[in-house]
């Protein structure tokens, strides 16, 4: 059971498994230990039939908090579809899971672009001032945050193309060329279109040709030009979320940045002129920001170690005489998004990194948690000061878009940070921080994008997903998915009122159609993803019925009356000599109390409890003491009578009738506390009729898988239930059963 249904089934091994970790958990439980579980995420290996195709994905992507999500869900929810199995596991980017024949936009081989979105027989160059304007996005956009091109050479480049056509660059040229205007096209998807259609050779038309470009990095020796012409083609991947083809191409351009010494401050070389060392340095920074970005999405180990790095930050020279860049502070956001990307860095070594070399020390983690706040104060002057550059007759050096960019990386760390803390005890103080520290930062994030969607909408077209200022950040999209899980998880498991929880993710998904309007396919999967769980959530939270059917007669009764009845006197039985239990019912575990949200609350057991007519009771053996046994007696149905007649799980038959007990016992037994009343509720009672509670003839295994069921809910929702000793005095199910 355990093995079918833990997140962890598939996920990394080593010598220490989650398997042993849970089998210690229960020993020590069990024994009354109260130490904590390890804080571990891990990640997964993926079975894809062939062992030549098999597919890791890391613990830094936050795949192992999604499954771990899935399996609490599918313990209480009946609402699992097929489809949800196969996207389960898969996080936003990996281009390697889609499926060619799934859609237009998926396969490799398959047309990005939609026929109105082209010029197919373009017979003269396009006019150098129709360049810059379709270039415009990527410039406005992209540019500042990856400065990898130089912007007066790109415009060199447009000079030539409309001068004498695009036969006239040289292959690495044409390679930027296409990378900068193809992503300028995707960027028109999320807002105004293009006035002119952009002719079809100027773009690349599928991912396959844009990865056949990329191909002099293997065939010619390393230059720098060679490098960003590689980091566009990466960009435009990255841009398309076709993130396993970026971090293919992504190591390439790590060795080739190797090769030419791209790691090494080139100020301490006097043969490089401050032009040249002023380009090193920006085109290593932004192979490094794009190298961490695909390392956490994909949850891959790092490629760049920073102890092998000594290249000084943009605007902050260490080896030689201060540059001009500190000056005019162009680069500044780039050296804001370098200083974050090497935190994203500490993080996953600090919380992601193997289980063999994790050093997740709480003085380890208060360094990581120190770098993260000292950087969000550095940025909150150019992020919370909007109002006064909008009071202001000089523009913001940074964009608002650019300011979403910076706030939202802020709330992704903290989520990254504190989310491996809620693997562990739920009964711990780690767990309550970790959570409630990502819901805070899940909420923010829905609430700065919501902001920046209202004010960046088009005012004639309200009801389009299209924006004046479109959210192109990729990063966003994984943003938006983890925040819905943690909220949505939250509100499971009462920490979050389910009302706000949905009310953020309502807005999520606005945010996910706009980011769809680019036809990428990884918003429209995390779209349907959010729409199972929030189903699944208000299935949960629907109230259970009051009235319960008697097993035999089918009469609706009040859990009242019930209740009233289970404390009479019971008639006399051949086990009426068994002694009474005294003692209050023992407490939830702590753990469970604090991840359900329950209150702790205990039941009573009173010297009337339940107990149950004497021809029930007959039907199991006695022991030679007169002590009840713990097996069930097995009846055997007549022979007129299927001896299953309402399915079992494991018979295809019986899977409706087994998704409806579902629903009914798991939210009416979370629904209220757990007591010999409210567990007596289901049986029958004393003050009915001894002969109406008998089975009849052939319905004695009906009644057995009944209880069978409802005992199996119980131990998937309480899983301490499991491992408890039993007491059999204060079990009125287990009378009936023995």
């Amino acid at each position: 059971m355990d093995a079918a249904e833990s997140p962890n089934a598939t996920s990394e091994s080593g010598t220490l498994s989650p398997a042993h970790f849970a089998h210690h958990s229960r020993k020590r439980k069990h024994s009354g230990s109260t130490d904590d579980r390890p804080t571990r995420e891990y990640g997964l290996m993926r079975d894809t039939g062939r062992h030549d195709t098999s597919r890791f994905v890391g613990s830094g992507s936050g795949i192992h908090f999604i499954r771990s999500v899935y399996v609490r869900l599918a313990r209480k929810s009946a609402l699992r579809t097929s489809q949800s199995n196969s996207i389960n596991d898969l996080v936003p980017g990996e281009d390697d899971q889609l499926r060619s024949d799934a859609s237009s936009r998926d396969g490799d081989e398959q047309n990005l672009w939609r026929a109105h979105e082209l010029l197919q027989d373009a017979a003269d160059p396009p006019p150098f001032e129709q360049l810059v304007d379709w270039s415009k996005s990527y410039f406005e956009a992209w540019h500042p945050t990856l400065p990898f091109l130089s912007a007066p050479d790109v415009l060199g480049l447009f000079e030539k193309v409309s001068a004498a056509g695009v036969a006239s660059l040289g292959h690495l040229e044409r390679s930027i060329v296409k990378a900068i205007l193809s992503i300028s096209l995707a960027d028109s998807r999320q807002r105004a279109p293009f006035a002119q259609l952009v002719p079809s050779y100027l773009v690349f038309r599928t991912v396959e040709e844009a990865m056949l470009a990329s191909q002099f990095a293997l065939c010619q020796p390393a230059s720098i030009q060679a490098t960003q012409a590689a980091l566009a083609i990466q960009l435009f991947l990255v841009s398309m979320l076709r993130l396993n083809s970026a971090s293919r191409l992504g190591g390439l351009i790590v060795r080739m940045a190797f090769h030419l010494g791209l790691h090494r401050c080139p100020s301490r070389y006097p043969f490089f002129t401050k032009e040249v060392a002023r380009m090193r340095r920006r085109v290593f920074w932004c192979i490094y920001c794009i190298e961490r970005f695909l390392c956490q999405a994909l949850g891959l180990p790092l490629d760049i170690r920073d102890d092998d790095v000594d290249v000084c930050y943009p605007s902050q020279e260490r080896h030689g005489a201060p540059s001009d860049e500190s000056e005019d502070g162009r680069l500044q956001l780039l050296t804001y998004h370098v200083k974050h990307a090497r935190i994203r860095g500490l993080i996953l070594e600090l919380r992601n990194k193997s289980i063999h070399s994790r050093d997740d020390t709480a003085e380890r983690a208060s360094y990581v948690q120190a770098e993260l706040a000292k950087w969000s104060n550095e940025i909150h002057d150019a992020v919370e000061d909007e109002v006064a550059y909008e009071e202001s007759a000089s523009p913001p050096p940074i964009s608002s878009g650019h300011r979403l960019f910076l706030l939202v990386l802020k709330y992704e760390s903290m989520i990254s940070l504190n989310r491996p803390m809620m693997t562990s005890d739920p009964s711990s103080p780690a767990y309550s921080t970790g959570l409630q520290n990502c819901i805070f930062a899940a909420k923010s994030i829905f609430i700065a994008l919501k902001k920046y969607q209202s004010q960046n909408g088009i005012p004639t077209e309200p009801t389009s997903p299209c924006l004046l200022e479109p959210m192109l950040q990729p990063s966003f999209t994984w943003a938006v998915w983890i925040s819905a899980f943690i909220l949505i998880y939250a509100a499971f498991e009462r920490q979050l009122p389910l009302g706000s929880a949905l009310k953020h993710v309502e807005s999520g998904k606005q945010i996910l159609r706009h980011i769809a309007s680019r036809d990428t396919s990884w918003p429209e999967y995390c779209l349907s993803v959010i729409d199972e769980l929030t189903a699944a959530v208000r299935e949960l939270s629907i109230p259970p019925n009051p009235l319960r059917q008697h097993p035999s007669t089918g009469t609706p009764m009040s859990s009242g009356h019930l209740h009233h009845d289970a404390g009479r006197s019971a008639p006399p039985s051949s086990s009426s000599d068994r002694p009474r239990n005294s003692h209050p019912r023992a407490r939830f575990s702590p753990s469970v109390a604090v991840s359900t949200g329950r209150p702790d609350k205990q039941g009573l057991v009173s010297h009337d409890s339940t107990r149950w007519p004497r021809q029930i009771q007959s039907d199991g053996a006695s022991t030679a003491n007169g002590k009840s046994s713990r097996r069930p007696a097995q009846t055997s149905p007549t022979p007129d009578t299927p001896a299953n007649p309402r399915g079992t799980a494991s018979t295809p038959g019986g899977q409706s009738w087994f998704q409806s007990a579902a629903r009914q016992d798991s939210s009416s037994f979370d629904a209220q506390p757990f007591s010999i009343s409210s567990a007596a509720a289901s049986f029958p009672s004393p003050s009915i009729d001894v002969t109406e509670t008998i089975p009849g003839e052939g319905q004695e295994s009906m009644v057995w898988y009944d209880q069978l069921f409802a005992n199996s809910f119980a131990a998937l929702d309480y899983p301490f239930l499991a491992a408890a000793q039993f007491d059999s005095s204060v079990d009125p199910m287990w009378s009936y059963l023995k």
